[in-house]
C-alpha cells in the first residue's frame, strides 16, 4: 500500500451543504424581525440594543485574558511541529497526518488573536484556548482528509486521551484506511 505524497499544498475541506430548511427557518426569523420592528419598533430596538451590548460585555473579560495568556512562539512553524514527532522517534505517525491536523487545527487558535504555532504538547483547552467540542466536531472531517476510516472511535486506542495535539496526531494515525485507501486523501 503506498502512502499519499505530502505537499504543502492541501485540497481545501468541501463547503457544508446548505439546505432549503435552514434557509426558510432564516426568512421566517427575518420576517418576524421586520413584524416587531414595524409592530413595536422602540420596544424591538431596545430588545436588539441590550441583547448585543450584554453581548458585548459578556466577551469582553474573556478576550482580555485570552490575549494575556496566549504563547509567544516567533520562532516556530510547521517545521517544527513535523521535526517534534520526528524527535519522539515515532514510526507509526502519517506525515499527511501531522499535515492535516496542522491544517485543521491552526485556524482553531486564531480565533480570539493571531493563530498560536501548534506543538504536539499543546492541550487544547488550557493551552491553546480551544474548545473541546469544536475538537470533537473538527475529528470527522480530518479523518476524512487522511483517507481513514470515520467511525468506531471506541477501537481505537487514542481514544481516551484526546486533550493533546499530539494525542489527536495519533488517534488519526492508529484509524484503519478508508476501503478506497490513502488515495482517497490525495483528490
Amino acid at each position: 500500500m503506498t502512502r499519499p505524497h505530502v505537499t504543502r499544498w492541501l485540497d481545501p475541506a468541501r463547503e457544508p451543504a446548505t439546505t432549503w430548511q435552514g434557509w426558510a427557518f432564516l426568512a421566517v426569523c427575518a420576517v418576524g424581525l421586520v413584524y416587531a420592528l414595524v409592530v413595536q419598533p422602540l420596544g424591538s430596538l431596545v430588545l436588539i440594543g441590550s441583547a448585543l451590548a450584554l453581548g458585548w460585555l459578556y466577551d469582553r473579560p474573556r478576550a482580555r485574558r485570552a490575549s494575556a495568556e496566549r504563547p509567544s512562539r516567533p520562532n516556530e512553524d510547521f517545521g517544527s511541529f513535523v521535526h517534534a514527532f520526528e524527535e519522539r522517534g515515532q514510526a507509526s505517525i502519517d506525515p499527511w497526518v501531522v499535515r492535516v491536523v496542522w491544517d485543521g487545527v491552526l485556524p482553531l487558535t486564531a480565533l480570539r488573536g493571531p493563530a498560536i504555532p501548534l506543538r504536539p504538547s499543546d492541550r487544547f483547552q488550557l493551552d491553546l484556548g480551544v474548545d473541546p467540542e469544536e475538537v470533537e466536531e473538527l475529528i470527522p472531517s480530518l479523518v476524512e482528509r487522511c483517507g481513514r476510516a470515520v467511525g468506531n472511535w471506541s477501537a481505537n486506542p487514542y481514544y481516551a486521551g484526546l486533550s493533546t495535539v499530539g494525542a489527536l496526531v495519533h488517534f488519526i494515525s492508529a484509524q484503519p484506511f478508508d476501503q478506497q485507501g490513502p488515495r482517497a486523501a490525495a483528490r
